[in-house]
């Protein structure tokens, strides 16, 4: 999509939702000056992003700075380093500190070990985030999962981390992650080194909340039921393709995951 001309948006009073395919083709240079036409916006989403993140996270802070009601923000689909450097880590902090109306956050920005504090800091102020995702490039240890609770809200309904990992954690970490996110109806676990350092999907789910309903674990996705009040996955879904599961955030969700 080209902003040249941006002011047509000020023809869109209606317009809440917008998703931009950032490839090379595409100029966002006007992003700020297109979305300023359209303050009522409530959901923005960059996809097939093709740029620099040193590019993209200015362009995308100062946009965003006009739009007072978003509620949700996606970030998807990089085709070359997804890495979020410190100064782009700083911006988008920045921007979202005290978004309180921010409901879904999900980027695919990977935030580096010495930049993770920082930006859990920023997700603690978010108090009414209902969706997010953690995509970080270093390991996930029993301490880092218990920090989680600090800094994410427990009215969270999806989250989904993916993270590295040498060893798996040990499934007693889970008990007091459940005992907090109790709310979750789905979570996601992706470990870049792969499942062998991945706790079972057996001990994901043992300790789990009766709220939980669907697990994606390493690239599987599992329903889960309570029968005889334990948790208990399925089988794993059929590859044939990622069917809706027919609740809105779990679906919106997936949309982002394999757009």
């Amino acid at each position: 999509m080209n902003f040249a001309q941006h002011a047509c948006f000020a023809r869109l009073p209606n317009l809440l939702h917008l998703e931009v395919s950032l490839t090379h083709s595409s100029s966002f240079a006007d992003l700020t000056a297109a979305v300023r036409h359209a303050p009522q916006l409530q959901s923005l989403s960059l996809l097939r992003i093709e740029h620099n993140v040193e590019d993209v996270i200015p362009q995308l802070t100062s946009a965003i700075s006009h739009l007072p009601n978003l509620t949700a923000l996606v970030m998807s689909n990089f085709m070359h380093s997804d890495r979020l450097t410190a100064s782009a880590c700083a911006q988008l902090c920045a921007a979202l500190r005290g978004r309180v109306r921010l409901r879904r956050l999900f980027c695919e920005f990977r935030v580096q070990e010495d930049e993770r504090a920082a930006y859990l800091d920023m997700l603690s102020t978010l108090e009414n985030l209902e969706i997010v995702n953690l995509n970080t490039n270093g390991e996930l240890t029993a301490r880092d999962l218990t920090a989680l609770q600090r800094y994410l809200p427990k009215r969270l309904a999806v989250l989904w981390l993916t993270y590295s990992a040498t060893e798996p954690l040990s499934p007693d970490t889970l008990v007091t992650f459940w005992r907090h996110f109790s709310n979750v109806t789905f979570l996601s676990l992706t470990v870049y080194s792969g499942p062998q350092a991945a706790l079972t999907v057996d001990e994901v789910v043992h300790d789990a909340s009766r709220s939980l309903r669907f697990l994606g674990h390493c690239g599987e996705f599992y329903d889960v039921g309570f029968p005889e009040g334990r948790p208990v996955a399925s089988v794993a879904w059929d590859h044939g393709g990622i069917r809706e599961t027919g609740c809105e955030r779990w679906d919106w969700t997936m949309r982002y995951l394999y757009h």
